[in-house]
């Protein structure tokens, strides 16, 4: 016959307790540590495609072209978006950055906001090394 001491069947318990809340611990810090290394990596937010974007931001009314498209999430909930849009010379060159900006904000829900409108110039655009979009 077995004779069991006062809290002998709860030993293996204490064990198995830790090591199931630490599995837990783990699965909870990795998501945190990625989070984290997104946000200070300044990574693409990443519930946003760079190209639809940028289609988005080509089919804004007087948009000729756009380049130099930057995104970055600077917390895990506020994003910010820089790019270079070219319009034609006899566009309102203000409401274009109007109705770009109020997409982008509205749409995307960016925070951070800056977008740089230039005169469309096709000599220029076409020959533009920095003006190529990223096939990422």
């Amino acid at each position: 016959v077995l004779l069991l001491q006062d809290g002998d069947e709860y030993k293996l318990a204490d064990p198995i307790c830790t090591f199931v809340f630490s599995i837990l611990v783990i699965i909870t810090t990795v998501r945190v540590l990625r989070d984290t290394l997104h946000v200070v990596m300044e990574a693409v937010p990443k519930d946003m495609d760079f190209h639809q974007i940028l289609n988005d931001i080509k089919s804004i009314p007087g948009v000729k072209s756009a380049h130099s498209l930057a995104l970055w999430a600077l917390t895990v909930d506020k994003n910010a978006v820089t790019v270079h849009i070219s319009v034609d010379g006899s566009n309102d060159h203000q409401a274009i950055l109007e109705r770009t900006s109020k997409m982008l904000r509205t749409k995307y829900k960016f925070i951070f906001t800056t977008i740089q409108v230039e005169t469309h110039q096709s000599s220029i655009m076409d020959s533009c090394r920095h003006c190529s979009i990223p096939n990422t």
